[in-house]
């Protein structure tokens, strides 16, 4: 989490080097990405508050990245009749 972070921070520095434009032509620095971890787990209220802090920041949610994975040997490996192997 923490690589993505820094990597939030640092396409957010480039939006002073490049800052949005508003109608009446005045320029802003823009928030351009943020990285909410969540616990797929997680119960509705903290679902919800991770869903705050992303509209907080843009006003809308155009993409939502799941990224959620398995590490370890958290699995049984188990032997088909034909050989395969089954987790």
């Amino acid at each position: 989490m923490d690589r993505l972070k820094s990597l939030c921070v640092e396409i957010n520095q480039l939006a002073t080097v490049y800052p949005e434009v508003t109608s009446d032509g005045t320029k802003t620095k823009a928030i351009r990405v943020v990285a909410i971890e969540l616990d797929v787990t997680a119960t509705g209220s903290i679902i919800g508050a991770s869903i705050e802090m992303a509209w907080a920041a843009f006003g809308r949610i155009d993409a939502l990245i799941n990224n959620a994975g398995v590490t370890g040997f958290s699995f049984e490996m188990k032997r088909g009749e034909r050989g395969e192997e089954k987790i």
